[in-house]
């Protein structure tokens, strides 16, 4: 359970972030001929994993706090040189790793519910400090965080897929 690890491109390098033994979160870079060393994120701590994605000049983490007790999506950016906390969006809750991506002009969060609620909810953000309210993923039930890519072509389209709950061990999809 431990590492946990999370891939993004970020300023032309390979970003690697994920979780340690202990909560604490790390990151190294790839710059096509080696990897940085492994580099503390101080401040942050997660129950689960880390999920990140590069979107106007920087690069956009999501996790649930473990210093804080608290079950609601935090976001934090790095601009190249340190990370910078942005807070808790407080009006969502999750007992899994929210999913952030990059939609074209936008950010993405995707979680699955808390403990029980096995519902799928998502939240926008044109700039990724101000989120609008979250809206429920209709018909999609997971017992673990879902995931999703954005495809950008002539079609510009997302494609989410996540794991099914109780006994349905089928991973299911969605284009939209």
């Amino acid at each position: 359970q431990h590492w946990r690890p999370a891939l993004a491109v970020f300023n032309e390098q390979l970003i690697l972030v994920g979780r340690g033994e202990d909560s604490s979160v790390w990151w190294s870079s790839f710059n096509g001929h080696s990897w940085s060393f492994r580099t503390h994120i101080h401040g942050i701590r997660t129950k689960k994993g880390v999920s990140i994605t590069a979107f106007k000049g920087y690069l956009y983490a999501a996790w649930i706090n473990d210093l804080s007790g608290g079950d609601n999506p935090q976001i934090s950016k790095f601009d190249g040189a340190g990370w910078t906390y942005l807070g808790a969006l407080t009006d969502f809750g999750t007992s899994d790793t929210p999913f952030i991506f990059t939609d074209l002009d936008r950010l993405d969060l995707l979680w699955k519910g808390y403990d029980d609620d096995v519902k799928i909810y998502n939240s926008i953000s044109k700039d990724g400090s101000n989120w609008e309210k979250q809206f429920l993923e209709k018909g999609y039930e997971t017992s673990n965080s879902p995931t999703a890519a954005f495809v950008e072509n002539f079609s510009n389209f997302y494609v989410q897929a996540w794991k099914g709950f109780g006994d349905d061990t089928r991973i299911h999809c969605s284009v939209a």
